[in-house]
């Protein structure tokens, strides 16, 4: 059976037959946090697009940013910069955190990797 990184600890729980708190401490005995099992919080999308908690809250609540378990999932957010870019400071942002968003399909278009930028220097 496989269970998706995404899934709530109510779904894991759930499909393994197992309460919450039991799925909490076998995580713990891991090492793992709960945190860890996908996703993001809002308070981190905000700190990665440098955009305030509550746009990025807005951008939930409007179904822009999909949540499963409480947290914005890998798939939502690549949606999200896919058809939201206008929405998204991307100037501002970090060389690292740009390329971060190209690669999960912010479609930054006509901009060149800085290493090959400076090669045609």
């Amino acid at each position: 059976m496989s269970i998706d990184s995404n899934a709530s600890l109510e779904t894991i729980a759930k499909r393994l037959n197992r309460t919450v708190a039991a799925i909490r401490y076998r995580l713990w005995e891991l090492g793992y946090k709960a945190a860890s099992l996908g996703g993001y919080k809002v308070k981190e999308v905000a700190e990665m697009l440098g955009v305030p908690p509550r746009r990025v809250q807005y951008w939930v609540q409007k179904k822009e940013l999909l949540t499963k378990g409480g947290r914005i999932t890998d798939s939502s957010l690549s949606t999200f910069f896919r058809n939201c870019a206008e929405k998204i400071p991307y100037e501002k942002l970090p060389a690292d955190m740009r390329a971060w968003l190209r690669e999960m399909g912010y479609p930054a278009v006509g901009e060149e990797p800085e290493a090959m930028a400076a090669g045609k220097r």
